[in-house]
């Protein structure tokens, strides 16, 4: 089992969490670090968290920085959970606006973190760097060779997908195999990757937007790049094992997560384009044909462009709702009883000037309802 969790953590990857006011509201300049909590769960006890150093450059003499998301499962089988992250080594470029001539640096990072029984206790290593991953993104997990062992994939902002296969019981000190999609190399920016048994064959597919650029202008945003389905028939490492199927084309797409949107018992797959600021479904039909059915998802009042969502049933209903980011700030969509009916927008707050970006949702102070939480790339 996996956890995903994408969200800006700096140049340092920490073991903690923050949470929003439930108002929305500032509260103060005194940092979030040294602010005494005041939320209390139902029995009366405090919520707080302490924070654990798990990687740093200095410490670590590796120079990694823009920290942009991690994964975690066990990679080596050891019963702890690892962390899988990506460094896209944009600290003194903002990879989100249009650079025009502008060339980022062929740098970036993949590190894995092997956890154990104390929580400041870690070993890191970096399993590829500079050409391999040029400024990475994202990450899945998941075992592609069928060995047991959980591999990467690895999405590249500067370019392709690479495949980054565990070698096994001695991950911590071998190089991990790898190989660059070749349906994938040089054709754009590919900056989410996610994994699932669509078909029910066994073997993973990978789902992946292709942005088109890095740092898109005007022209990059009137032209459609699609959102693809990797199918992979053989040895992972072979580039003549994958395929790949276009879902649609699209402005600038920057998700295709997997989720039993429809709770039918198949996993289909949600779109979300910066360009036009939507949302689209990819219905998997179930049949083991991968011919997915494509449906607009219409919301009155709010626009979405789902870079990072989060899915669960808010209303009570049975049916998965949406959470995201719209212009004025974080909301949820409710899903519609009807396919084709407009989702419903209900507005939960801002932390403006910051930006709204990752989300998880648990109920934190045991209180028996859903809360949320939020991470944010700093803007003011």
């Amino acid at each position: 089992m996996t956890t995903t969790i994408q969200a800006a953590i700096g140049t340092r990857l920490l073991l903690a969490l923050t949470m929003a006011s439930a108002s929305g509201q500032a509260v103060s300049q005194t940092p979030v670090g040294d602010t005494p909590t005041t939320a209390r769960t139902v029995s009366g006890d405090y919520i707080s968290w302490r924070e654990h150093i798990i990687d740093d450059p200095v410490t670590a003499g590796v120079n990694f920085s823009g920290s942009d998301g991690f994964v975690m499962g066990d990679i080596d089988k050891d019963g702890f959970e690892d962390i899988v992250s990506v460094h896209e080594s944009d600290a003194e470029y903002d990879s989100g606006s249009f650079l025009e001539d502008f060339v980022p640096p062929v740098a970036g990072h993949v590190r894995v973190h092997f956890g154990s029984s104390d929580p400041d206790s870690w070993v890191n290593i970096t399993i590829a760097e500079a050409e391999d991953v040029p400024a990475p993104e994202d990450a899945v997990i998941t075992d592609l060779n069928g060995d047991g062992w959980l591999d990467v994939v690895a999405a590249a902002e500067r370019s392709h997908l690479i495949y980054l296969q565990n070698p096994g019981p001695n991950a911590r000190s071998e190089t991990w195999p790898r190989l660059i999609l070749p349906q994938t190399r040089d054709k754009g920016s590919y900056i989410r990757v996610f994994a699932a048994d669509f078909n029910g064959d066994g073997v993973p597919e990978l789902t992946a937007p292709n942005k088109g650029a890095q740092t898109p202008g005007p022209e990059d945003y009137a032209r459609s790049t699609p959102v693809e389905l990797h199918t992979l028939q053989g040895d992972p490492l072979d580039g003549d094992s994958w395929q790949v199927q276009v879902l649609g084309n699209y402005s600038i797409p920057q998700n295709a997560e997997s989720v039993d949107i429809d709770s039918d018992g198949d996993l289909d797959i949600v779109v979300g384009t910066r360009g036009e600021s939507r949302l689209i479904i990819f219905e998997n039909p179930g049949d083991g044909t991968l011919n997915f059915i494509e449906h607009a998802v219409g919301i009155y009042g709010a626009r979405m462009a789902g870079f990072n969502l989060e899915y669960v049933d808010l209303s009570g209903d049975g049916r998965l709702d949406i959470i995201g980011t719209a212009p004025r700030g974080m909301v949820w969509i409710e899903q519609p009883a009807r396919k084709g009916d407009a989702w419903n927008a209900h507005y939960i707050g801002t932390f403006a000037p910051d930006s709204h970006t990752g989300y998880a949702t648990a109920d934190i102070d045991g209180d028996g309802d859903i809360d949320l939480v939020a991470g944010s790339y700093s803007r003011g």
